[in-house]
């Protein structure tokens, strides 16, 4: 056998591998990292918002707080690859009459509304694809008044309502949906 035919012998068999596998051509942790790594870099900066409320203004500041995801792969022929996002932020809220008023405030030194946020974004890589399989939210709410703290358990979310409140999460869709 001469060079060029191992070549075209080696050529034949990665096709064929390639077609057995049902690969699209990407390996799917790296297809993944296409959502990663944007989706970390957006949330990994403070963000300050304020909006226009009915009777007054309100001043949020998200401090970005824990980031893991996580990729494994399954027993599932339909869904292969499974991966989370779990992410935690923390925001301060604090209204003002004004918006001069409200972008002046200066967390943390005033104390404001405290909201600690933990998201959870399920993937399943389907037909070569990342989707998202399911959203979930829980957060703690306490108040600088009392002092005292409210949690709410887990619930089912969308990325939708994740976008809502925090716009740079968009980052956090596979690319083909944004």
């Amino acid at each position: 056998m001469n060079a060029a035919s191992i070549g075209a012998t080696a050529w034949i068999c990665s096709v064929f591998l390639f077609a057995l596998s049902g690969c699209k051509g990407q390996d799917p942790i790296a297809a993944f990292q296409t959502i990663n790594k944007p989706c970390e870099a957006a949330l990994g900066v403070t963000e300050d918002v304020v909006t226009k409320l009915s009777r007054s203004w309100l001043r949020q500041t998200h401090f970005p707080g824990s980031y893991v995801h996580n990729v494994k792969s399954t027993d599932s022929q339909v869904t292969p690859y499974t991966a989370t996002i779990d992410f935690r932020y923390h925001t301060l809220s604090l209204a003002r009459d004004s918006e001069e008023e409200a972008k002046a405030i200066n967390f943390p030194d005033q104390k404001g509304l405290r909201i600690d946020d933990r998201w959870v974004i399920h993937y399943a890589y389907v037909n070569s694809t990342w989707i998202v399989e399911k959203v979930q939210n829980s957060s703690r709410i306490t108040s600088p008044v009392s002092g005292t703290s409210e949690a709410q358990p887990f619930s089912d979310s969308t990325v939708e309502y994740l976008v809502a409140t925090r716009k740079i999460a968009i980052a956090c869709r596979p690319p083909a949906a944004h």
